[in-house]
């Protein structure tokens, strides 16, 4: 590799912001910038994560139609990034809209449903209403 094509991450190349590859609206891109946001949030650094999701949403929105589960995974991003900071009503329309979609799409017991279950289970346990929480619970312990 030289100077013209340097290695993604050498220097102050960012890799969500390198889009001459692909372009900025690709699904690739999207992608990338999805995962980074979730490495980020992983990392409990939500005020960084938070604006990589929304960014990364706002990118998705022009490729994939609403009610597409596509978007509606990077959408569980935002959502799961903003239980962690507290924000638990925006979480909440966000998860379960999420959780709508993974359910249309793929049935009750498919492994994205479950853990929109699951994070919407922690969602209720983080506000303090075990009652909403075991509903949740009772979901995954169905057949």
């Amino acid at each position: 590799l030289d100077a013209e094509h340097p290695l993604l991450f050498e220097g102050e190349l960012r890799p969500h912001e390198r889009t001459d590859a692909v372009g900025e609206f690709h699904p690739t891109t999207v992608a990338i910038l999805h995962n980074l946001a979730s490495a980020v949030r992983e990392q409990n650094r939500l005020q960084e994560a938070e604006p990589l999701h929304r960014a990364a949403i706002e990118q998705a929105r022009t490729l994939f139609p609403e009610g597409h589960w596509n978007l509606a995974a990077y959408e569980a991003g935002l959502g799961k990034c903003l239980l962690l900071a507290e924000r638990y009503d925006e979480a909440e329309t966000i998860l379960m809209g999420a959780h709508a979609v993974f359910r249309e799409t793929f049935g009750d017991r498919h492994w994205r449903t479950d853990e929109m279950v699951r994070t919407l289970r922690q969602l209720e346990e983080a506000r303090g209403r075990p009652e909403h929480a075991a509903r949740w619970r009772e979901q995954l312990a169905k057949p």
